[in-house]
């Protein structure tokens, strides 16, 4: 039993290290272009002005990504106020497109970052039955054309969705 003890310390500081060196590898996020995950996931949140390099940034990490899961699904968890053809003036459709677009590098990312995202599945199931276009009042033939153009664009949206999920 006097042999076993020291053996048995020394294990035990063994795992120790090894856990220890773990957490010290653990501790470094993923970085892309000189920058930490962390970073690109507060442009996101902020809407500053490299939130499309920080998209991409979550998309090429894939995987590893996986931190920003929750902020992408806040994104989709916004609320939205589709587009009213022959109501909104073209100020508004920008900003509603802005927005739709927010949404779709939220949800390519998710897709690039896979199974880790399972948890964003209801959000991303609840923006692909999204009404994004709404036919409220088409009296012109520019506003019947921008109305067909928004509902191509929205099915490609939800082709997008369900291509993630």
């Amino acid at each position: 039993m006097a042999r076993l003890f020291p053996k048995a310390i020394i294990v035990l500081f063994a795992f120790a290290g090894m856990m220890g060196l773990a957490q010290a590898q653990g501790a470094n996020e993923p970085v892309f272009h000189g920058r930490p995950l962390s970073s690109w996931i507060a442009s996101i949140h902020d809407r500053d002005e490299d939130i499309d390099q920080a998209f991409r940034a979550v998309q090429s990490l894939g995987p590893i990504a996986f931190a920003a899961v929750p902020e992408l699904t806040n994104i989709l968890n916004e609320p939205f106020d589709g587009i009213r053809v022959g109501v909104d003036n073209d100020a508004v459709i920008s900003q509603k497109l802005w927005d739709m677009q927010l949404r779709s590098d939220a949800v390519d990312s998710l897709g690039a970052i896979g199974s880790a995202s399972a948890s964003a599945a209801v959000p991303l199931i609840k923006w692909a039955l999204t009404k994004r276009v709404y036919s409220d009042s088409i009296e012109t033939d520019a506003a019947y054309e921008t109305f067909v153009d928004l509902v191509a664009l929205d099915v490609l949206e939800r082709i997008r969705v369900v291509s993630v999920i």
